[in-house]
This record gives C-alpha cells, sequence and structure tokens, in this order.
C-alpha cells in the first residue's frame, strides 16, 4: 500500500464501492491474520459477531496495528467495531475483550431495517438468548439491550412460519417468487437463505425444478449486484450483514449438539428480511 489506508475487515457487500470511493483496503479476518498491513492507520471491523480465533488473535494484532508509533505518529488512530451479541451464532470465542472492558461503547438500540412483524419476532428470540446459561456472564448487558431496543417506524410487513416436506417446501417457494414477480418485484429484492451450505446444495435442484418455467438460475451472497434472471441462494451466515425486502428462510436450526443456538440463528435469519419473511421447517 502507498499511502496511510483504512483497514476494513469483513465488508464484502461493500468491498467494490470502498475501492472505487474510498482509500480503504476491505479483507476477511483470516486474510487480515495471515497478512500484513505496515501502512494502515484505522480499522473498522463490521459483523464482530461471526469473528472467531482459530487463525490467530485479530483483536490484539488489530490494536497493534492502530498504536503504532511509526505510523501514529500523533496517537492511536481509529478502532471501530461493530457487533451484535444476539446474532452470536457460534459456540467460539470471538476475541474480543469482556464487555465490562469494552470501553468507550455506544449501544444502537433502535431499529428501522425491519418491519414491525419481524421486529418483533426478533425481538422474542432476543428474550431467549437472554436466559441460556452460558449467557450468565452478560445477562445484565444483553437485558439492557433488550429493554432498550424497539422498532423506529409502524410498517407491518409479514412473517410467515411453518412446517413442510422438501418438496412442498420447495414448491411454496416457487409459487410465492411467482407470485412476487408478477406483483411487480424483480429477483434483486429476494433472498434463499439456508442453515448451511450443504442445505443450500440439497435444495439446488428442488428449487430449480420449481422455477424452471421462470428461467432462473441462483446466485450467491457474494453476487449482491447479480444479474435480473438469477436469485441469491445461500447460507444465513454467508448472507450476514446483508438485507433483502423478501427472504425465505429454510429450516433455519443448529446442528443438533448446539441447540443452544437456535434462537441466535433465527434472529440471522429474521433481521436480513426488510418486509416480508417466510420462515419455512423442515417435517
Amino acid at each position: 500500500m502507498s499511502k496511510d489506508t483504512e483497514l476494513l475487515p469483513n465488508l464484502r457487500s461493500h468491498r467494490n464501492l470502498n475501492r472505487q470511493k474510498t482509500n480503504c483496503t476491505c479483507v476477511t479476518r483470516k486474510s487480515f491474520v495471515k497478512n500484513h498491513y505496515p501502512r494502515v492507520k484505522h480499522i473498522v471491523v463490521d459483523e464482530a459477531q461471526n469473528f472467531r480465533t482459530e487463525n490467530g488473535e485479530w483483536y490484539s494484532k488489530a490494536e497493534r496495528l492502530r498504536t503504532a508509533l511509526d505510523t501514529h505518529l500523533n496517537g492511536p488512530g481509529v478502532f471501530w467495531i461493530f457487533i451484535d451479541y444476539f446474532q452470536m451464532s457460534h459456540i467460539f470465542s470471538n476475541g474480543l475483550p469482556r464487555v465490562e472492558d469494552q470501553d468507550p461503547r455506544e449501544e444502537l438500540t433502535r431499529g428501522v431495517r425491519n418491519a414491525r412483524k419481524i421486529h418483533e419476532l426478533v425481538h422474542l428470540n432476543m428474550r431467549k438468548i437472554i436466559e441460556l446459561p452460558n449467557n450468565k456472564m452478560r445477562h445484565g448487558f444483553l437485558t439492557k439491550l433488550a429493554d432498550a431496543a424497539n422498532c423506529g417506524h409502524s410498517l407491518p410487513g409479514e412473517v410467515t412460519i411453518f412446517q413442510k416436506t422438501r418438496k412442498e417446501i420447495a414448491e411454496y417457494i416457487g409459487d410465492k417468487i411467482k407470485h412476487y414477480l408478477e406483483a411487480g418485484y424483480t429477483t434483486k429484492q429476494m433472498a434463499i437463505l439456508c442453515s448451511t451450505q450443504k442445505k443450500c446444495s440439497s435444495y439446488s435442484t428442488r428449487l430449480q425444478r420449481e422455477l424452471k418455467t421462470l428461467k432462473l438460475d441462483f446466485a450467491t451472497a457474494d453476487d449482491f449486484d447479480h444479474p435480473l434472471d438469477t436469485v441469491i441462494l445461500d447460507s444465513v451466515r454467508r448472507f450476514s450483514g446483508l438485507e433483502k425486502p423478501i427472504i425465505f428462510g429454510i429450516d433455519p436450526v443448529p446442528h443438533h449438539t448446539q441447540r443452544e443456538l437456535t434462537a441466535a440463528i433465527l434472529i440471522c435469519l429474521a433481521s436480513r428480511a426488510m418486509t416480508q419473511l417466510h420462515v419455512l421447517y423442515e417435517k
């Protein structure tokens, strides 16, 4: 890097925009830990609830970079971390200091992305997360966030939750996509999200059959500016940080050994939907 730069790990959806309009380098957590960034002055981390430490201590490395004397002659640089503790959908260490040691800290509690019914579903599952045994140390902090959380508008939106067979789920999604297209929506306003990549693969053929008459193919979360003849089919985790007006969520459940993540995964899914959310559990 020839100039002082800002480093933004994990901002996939804004990567190209940032490269064009700012002097930023956008990388994933894994790349950040692995590579050298001698000219970095400021760091912004987004979606930090997805971060883990199996590839190295990203937080301590970021701290060293922002305080390095050779690049910060006038004092430490900026280090911002955006995290939603209610969307932490893994059981591993995220590398962050304890909540009580995070100072200064600001809480954002006014929701504007999701319609009211979606916000209510998210809030219900926030309460479930607070009561989990593994959140005992953060109980007070999480309770404070949940108590302050509010929806900043009156748009009602729609939430549909039911249980069907795989065949019925594929048929339902096909019918709904056709309905939305006829109503004037485009495929850029929709996404189909599964609990895992493996689940995406298992539904791909079924969904292709249902979408054949519409001549639609699939894109991934990396292809956010995808063509109109494609619709996103990807995992909930890979869609983290992104949003669409219409979200179809297929069987958003964790592995049977990680049932404590059930509410968090549903929040990860629901919070991606702006106005229409369809949660489809398998029988």
